[in-house]
C-alpha cells in the first residue's frame, strides 16, 4: 500500500512540479515578471521541461498572479498571413480552464483570482 500511494503521489504531483519547473525558468532564466509573454523560437528539445513537448510547434507561456495583481484581461489578435493562434489556458495544475484562438478567431479573456466573489463582467 505505500508503494501504491508513494506511485499516486509522483504522478498526481507531476504536473504541478513541471509546471513549477517551467516558472522558475520563466523568472530566472528569461528575467520575466509575471505578465510578461516568453517564446521558445526553435522546436522543443530536452531543455524544455514541460510535461509533453511537441518538437513541431512554438511555444508561448504567460504567468499571471491573480491572488496579488487581480483580474487579468488577455487579449489574444486573430489569424493573419495563413498562421493562427492555438493554446490553452491552464491553472497551476495544469487543468485546461479554456481553449483559446480556435478557428483563427482572437478574443479577450478574463482571468479572475480564486477567491473572487465580484460580479463578473459580461463586457471588458
Amino acid at each position: 500500500m505505500v508503494e501504491r500511494r508513494a506511485v499516486d503521489a509522483a504522478i498526481w504531483g507531476m504536473s504541478i512540479v513541471s509546471l513549477d519547473a517551467l516558472r522558475q525558468a520563466y523568472f530566472r532564466d528569461a528575467r520575466a515578471k509575471y505578465g510578461d509573454i516568453i517564446w521558445w523560437p526553435k522546436a522543443s528539445t530536452w531543455k524544455n521541461q514541460s510535461l509533453t513537448p511537441n518538437t513541431s510547434l512554438r511555444y508561448l507561456y504567460i504567468f499571471v498572479n491573480t491572488k496579488d495583481d487581480g483580474p487579468v484581461v488577455l487579449e489574444l489578435p486573430s489569424a493573419a498571413n495563413g498562421s493562427s493562434f492555438l493554446g490553452t489556458i491552464c491553472d497551476a495544475w495544469q487543468v485546461p480552464l479554456t481553449d483559446v484562438g480556435f478557428e483563427g478567431k482572437g478574443g479577450k479573456y478574463l482571468i479572475l483570482p480564486p477567491d473572487f466573489t465580484g460580479v463578473v463582467p459580461c463586457a471588458f
